[in-house]
């Protein structure tokens, strides 16, 4: 997205370049000096690291503190999915930024077990791809390895992206009664999926599974691209949402 941006900046500049040089008048040396400036701009903002930086400081806002969660009687923790991968027909693994939600899952779920007998993990990703198995299905697998009790283990095999994450696990949880509800996802993609889960009713207390920061040093400017585009990914899907909430009937 944000590289699709940039390289059409480029061509612009190349085209208004061009007219420049065969039409007369300032008209076409101003815009192409003005596309120069905004994408010499954005890229030096992203190559030294300080548009990601901005970007992740208004998103990455709950406290990354899994010590003291407050578990009650019943507790959910709801595990949203980050993708998949196929190896081949008989294997499955979870994508890259799956890992650690997986893993921060896991350690809530044990810590939720030595106050309460009741913890159960929800997973919420369906096949959007797709590759031939949901998301639910290959990370429990990844639960059942680091010792989760596959009985405590439920799936919401529907969902294609965080919108339905939210809408379809909505129903589960509401269905279940639980005094308490934990969102695990990483932390660039909580804000956006607490807005969600509360525009369907429920109130959860944030998890973060990972925090990222932007790099300032500018041959890393392929890192900080990665977190631009997934910065920019969750502030377009808030816009998203609060345009289409705004004008059209969510349900």
């Amino acid at each position: 997205m944000v590289c699709s941006f940039l390289v059409l900046l480029l061509l612009l500049y190349l085209v208004l370049k061009h007219c420049k040089g065969t039409h007369k008048g300032c008209l076409y040396g101003c815009l192409n000096k003005a596309v120069l400036v905004v994408l010499l701009v954005i890229s030096l903002s992203i190559a030294f690291g300080w548009l990601p930086a901005v970007l992740l400081g208004h998103l990455q806002t709950f406290s990354y503190n899994q010590t003291k969660l407050p578990f009650l009687k019943h507790n959910a923790i709801v595990l949203l999915g980050a993708g998949a991968v196929k190896i081949d027909s008989h294997h499955f693994l979870p994508a890259l930024f799956s890992y650690s939600r997986i893993d921060t899952a896991a350690t809530t779920y044990f810590a939720c077990k030595k106050v309460s007998s009741s913890c159960i993990i929800l997973i919420s990703g369906g096949d959007p791809k797709p590759i031939g198995k949901s998301e639910a299905a290959v990370y429990t697998n990844e639960l059942i390895k680091l010792g989760v009790n596959k009985a405590n283990i439920k799936l919401e095999s529907q969902s294609r992206n965080t919108y339905e994450n939210a809408k379809y696990s909505s129903k589960i949880l509401k269905q279940g009664n639980f005094d308490q509800i934990f969102l695990v996802s990483s932390g660039y993609h909580l804000k956006r999926s607490m807005i969600l889960f509360s525009h369907f009713g429920i109130s959860a207390i944030p998890v973060p599974a990972d925090y990222v920061k932007a790099d300032n040093l500018p041959f890393h400017i392929a890192y900080n691209l990665i977190l631009t585009e997934l910065t920019v990914h969750e502030y377009l899907g808030i816009l998203e949402f609060k345009f289409r909430s705004r004008f059209t009937d969510q349900e």
